[in-house]
């Protein structure tokens, strides 16, 4: 039985070639391809924009730091990293193969603890980079339909949030009695 990764890159190559072709057919009769969401109806795009808003789950609570997060996150930051092999091999011809691969039994596990000064500032351009996006970083929060509207901007549904979580439990039957109109003087 292949990998899971495996079957996942077999599926997106297959879908890539198909959305490859179809670009190709639109070619052919003169249809631009940057334009090809022009040619969706109104249900076949909010069709496809449910799937996308299914698809891409975001990690709430203790999910943040499951194993499966964090690897995605340090694949993610490692996809970046250049490997010089020139100064791989000549470390690993210095140090020798079997304190190069070394394991905490070898003596001379730790080495000399030689870094090639523009290995560190690699090291330290990735460190800043993270911290520039984390400064950037701010999720939009998820924007459910089914909810009542009681607000009239994005500010203003913030403000609601909080006099619903001070005031909620003592305005319930307010809302209900207003909601069934038994509420409102004859």
């Amino acid at each position: 039985e292949a990998p899971e990764e495996y079957e996942k890159m077999q599926k997106k190559k297959s879908y890539d070639a198909a959305a490859k072709r179809r670009d190709e057919e639109r070619v052919k009769q003169g249809i631009d391809p940057s334009k090809k969401h022009l040619m969706m109806t109104a249900e076949e795009a909010a069709v496809s924009y449910k799937k996308k808003q299914k698809k891409y789950k975001t990690a709430v609570g203790g999910e943040i730091h499951s194993k499966h997060n964090l690897y995605q996150a340090y694949d993610k930051r490692t996809k970046n990293i250049q490997v010089n092999e020139q100064e791989y091999e000549t470390m690993k011809n210095t140090v020798g193969e079997r304190a190069f691969y070394a394991d905490p039994e070898v003596a001379a596990y730790g080495g000399e603890g030689k870094v090639a000064p523009d290995a560190v500032d690699r090291m330290v351009a990735e460190l800043e980079e993270q911290k520039r996006k984390r400064l950037d970083f701010s999720r939009r929060r998820k924007y459910y339909e089914e909810r009542d509207v009681s607000h009239i901007n994005d500010r203003n549904a913030h403000f609601n949030k909080k006099i619903e979580r001070a005031f909620g439990e003592h305005t319930k039957e307010i809302k209900a009695n207003l909601e069934r109109g038994t509420a409102l003087p004859d």
